[in-house]
């Protein structure tokens, strides 16, 4: 709702009527030059309301709240965040049940498993006898007697933030209409983080977006873009690739806040472009090329260390190069100095890394390539540091159980 709201067909429409029933002059059809007059200086009282009405915001911004600060945003084009409930697509490859038996059949009489739409209950830790953060079920899920793997969709049972959760956190469940419930061998858990729900955007936040908005409308259609993307919940960055259909086309890579993008993050990018983009051009959300990555080496210790300890220290290199790796952003390259000064440094009783009749610290390093024309992998042994190409991004491989493989010397 504009503060100066100057509806110039209304102004013209008076007006003629006006200078019909006032003054001698008839010809006031389009085309006319009593007609042409009208609207120069209707269309220029136009432009001078908006540009009354962002001057004003602008003096008020800094102040303005609530609903307030919600007319100041319609004034320059941006809407206030509202909540969103998180939602994870079965598509996504995120929620899923699985057994460690051979099979779902193994703990079901040779049966299939059927769960209803919202028949079960997710949730991750249990505090003073509550469940922090509870999803359900949206579909209903058929665990094949022959699998022991299955995905599915679910959806948050609260709005907001706090049902964002990191991965591997969902891992417990409610549902018993199993055989083996009394083992409790049905299992459950999450792939990667959630990051889709949101709370109302607040004041101070809104009004920082709105003041960037009058920045972006000046340098262009790149910042309006780029602002938009970075306001899309679990996106961390984007960077931009010209001209890949040729004039005025523009790719937008998103790096997610997980390893990789999840479809219905691009959706939500696409979404939040077309909203600011400039007509004429075409901007599309993509994902990057994601370059898996298979660590295999061995580590020597100082002094003699029980099994227990060493375990630890093997996980707590692992959780160091994952937390690298997949940090790692769009067009970065795999540096394999820099992951050796990790695994040295994790634990002062880390003696070296490598096989001790060899002079490579990694036994073999394995690259996980996607085609760019189907969803096939081809996978590449390298020696050396691997240079990203500018589409690319480096992840430890997520199709694989266990991606970094740690022996003892």
């Amino acid at each position: 709702m504009a503060l100066l709201n100057l509806n110039t067909e209304l102004i013209t429409e008076k007006t003629l009527r006006e200078l019909s029933d006032n003054t001698n002059i008839t010809y006031l059809s389009p085309g006319s030059k009593a007609r042409l007059l009208l609207d120069i200086i209707n269309d220029k009282l136009g432009i001078q309301a908006d540009q009354f009405d962002k001057n004003l915001g602008q003096a008020f911004i800094r102040n303005a709240s609530g609903t307030l600060l919600d007319y100041i945003g319609e004034i320059f084009g941006v809407q206030r965040e509202l909540k969103q409930k998180a939602e994870v697509l079965k598509e996504e490859g995120n929620f899923y049940f699985y057994t460690l038996k051979n099979n779902f059949g193994a703990i079901n009489n040779s049966e299939d498993i059927y769960i209803r739409p919202r028949q079960v209950e997710i949730y991750d830790t249990i505090e003073d006898g509550k469940r922090r953060v509870v999803y359900v079920n949206t579909e209903t899920i058929v665990l094949k007697a022959d699998k022991n793997k299955v995905f599915f969709s679910a959806e948050a049972k609260e709005t907001g933030e706090n049902s964002n959760v990191g991965s591997g956190t969902m891992i417990y469940h409610n549902f018993k209409n199993y055989a083996d419930i009394l083992n409790q061998t049905l299992l459950v858990n999450n792939a990667v983080s959630v990051t889709y729900g949101k709370n109302d955007e607040s004041d101070d936040n809104y009004r920082f977006r709105i003041q960037q908005q009058t920045i972006a409308g000046e340098a262009g259609n790149y910042s309006a873009i780029r602002l938009a993307l970075l306001s899309v919940a679990g996106i961390a960055d984007v960077v931009r690739v010209k001209y890949p259909r040729g004039v005025g086309t523009s790719d937008w890579l998103i790096r997610s806040v997980t390893p990789e993008v999840p479809e219905k993050q691009l959706d939500l990018a696409q979404q939040a472009i077309e909203k600011v983009e400039a007509a004429g051009l075409e901007n599309k959300a993509a994902a990057p090329y994601s370059v898996g990555t298979k660590l295999e080496f061995s580590l020597s210790y100082i002094g003699e260390l029980k099994d227990e300890e060493k375990n630890l220290i093997k996980r707590a290199v692992k959780r160091k190069l994952v937390e690298y790796i997949n940090n790692l952003n769009i067009g970065d390259a795999l540096i394999l100095d820099q992951l050796v000064r990790i695994v040295l440094t994790t634990d002062e009783r880390i003696e070296s890394m490598g096989d001790p009749n060899s002079i490579s610290n990694f036994k073999r390093i394995t690259l996980f390539k996607r085609s760019k024309y189907g969803n096939s992998i081809i996978k590449r042994t390298i020696s050396k540091d691997y240079i990203t190409k500018y589409n690319e991004r480096i992840i430890v491989e997520p199709t694989i159980t266990d991606p970094i493989i740690i022996g003892d010397n």
